[in-house]
């Protein structure tokens, strides 16, 4: 039985219990020589002794410790203690789990579906890379914490199921009896029917967390019996997320179809692509301007989507004639960018009453955002012949001012 006061691996002093699970349980711990706090995952006793278990317990470290990323959380240690068996020690990280939110409000604005699933993206993608598919992806294992700097930090929790490789002849999950392998109302297609599992499984799974985040909750219901879970899965006899919450973003339906196709080379083939299709999609909803934390978290983002949309911007440039619409602008929709947009889509879109003229706007060749009232009148300014007297009613008709 641990108690508070507890030492565990000679180095460590257990402070308090934060939470437990099937496999055991989290402590606040503090290390005795250095004075800092950690958590402390420790086998629960009834597991130390099962050989699966225990490689369960190793998986999770070892595939945790393999991410190099900030959203995955960070495993600092593993040992063995020969009074309360395996551990792990990790970062602690104040916040909540997606679960917990999800659980207390009902849903999450389409605009904060989009800053987590860019990070839950970017921790697959480096997962992925290195081999490893979480295969329990779902809200309790995406926590909600905060950078340095107060914005949304996101991270991925429990590898304890992983593969940390594809075809890993060594899969003692799939087939040991007693052992959960994850949880069934979240698997794919190819998990519940035995088939073998690639990173499109974590695909699907994310899929999952977005429909429960927009329309309120899971697309698969958990409470039926598992041969019933199972043919719904198999079968893709999943809801239209619209005809349960008629205000979800235009066009998620259709991300969530291609989320969740039965084979996975109809679905996403990236943790990249994926969430950064859904950020597009949610940036069409209709959201309050963004507050400062948003907007930071924004800009860390910016460069590696205009990074990814390389090759888009250098299919535009040809396909446009050159003009003073050369300039390229990511857009600010409530706290996602979107885009790049020519400077005549921009106008447009003002004009018509699609962007607000105190919209944010990031010219491509500018590190910096500006109202798009500033950017238009720029732009009019530049635009207008050097004998033109009319000048002033350029920008009134661009911007209404």
């Amino acid at each position: 039985m641990l108690t508070g006061g507890q030492t565990v691996g000679k180095r460590y002093r257990l402070i308090e219990k934060l939470g437990s699970g099937g496999m055991g349980s989290v402590w606040l711990a503090e290390h005795l020589a250095m004075g800092t706090r950690v958590a402390l995952k420790i086998i629960a006793p009834e597991w130390k002794a099962h050989p699966i278990a225990l490689a369960r317990f190793r998986r999770e470290a070892r595939a945790a410790a393999e991410i190099r990323s900030p959203h995955v959380v960070q495993i600092l240690d593993y040992d063995v203690d020969d009074a309360v068996g395996p551990f792990m020690t990790m970062e602690v990280l104040q916040g909540e789990d997606l679960g917990t939110r999800l659980h207390r409000e009902g849903v999450i604005p389409p605009s904060e579906l989009a800053l987590i699933g860019l990070q839950v993206g970017k921790a697959l993608s480096r997962a992925h890379a290195a081999g490893v598919v979480h295969r329990d992806l779902k809200p309790e294992n995406v926590f909600l914490s905060a950078d340095e700097d107060g914005g949304l930090l996101v991270k991925l929790l429990d590898f304890g199921v992983a593969k940390v490789r594809p075809g890993d002849a060594n899969d003692d999950f799939r087939t040991a009896a007693g052992v959960l392998v994850g949880t069934l109302s979240r698997m794919s297609p190819e998990q519940v029917q035995g088939r073998m599992v690639d990173h499109r499984s974590d695909l699907w799974a994310l899929g999952l967390i977005a429909f429960q985040c927009l329309v309120g909750h899971p697309a698969v219901d958990d409470t039926l019996p598992p041969g019933q879970i199972m043919l719904q899965i198999a079968m893709r006899a999943l809801p239209v997320p619209s005809h349960f919450n008629p205000s979800v973003p235009d066009g998620f339906d259709e991300w969530f179809e291609k989320s969740t196709q039965v084979d996975p080379n109809r679905r996403f083939q990236d943790a990249r692509e994926a969430t950064r299709t859904l950020a597009e999609v949610c940036a069409g909803a209709p959201a309050a301007t963004a507050g400062p934390a948003a907007r930071r978290a924004v800009l860390e983002l910016v460069p590696s989507l205009a990074s990814d949309l390389a090759g888009h911007r250098a299919t535009r440039r040809q396909q446009r004639s050159a003009s003073c619409d050369d300039d390229l602008y990511y857009v600010l929709q409530g706290s996602i960018p979107t885009g790049p947009v020519t400077g005549a889509e921009l106008r447009h879109a003002v004009e018509t009453g699609r962007v607000s003229i105190d919209t944010l706007v990031w010219p491509e060749s500018v590190a910096s955002w500006c109202p798009a009232r500033e950017a238009l009148v720029e732009r009019a300014v530049e635009e207008t012949p050097d004998d033109a007297t009319n000048a002033g009613g350029v920008s009134r008709g661009v911007v209404g001012s």
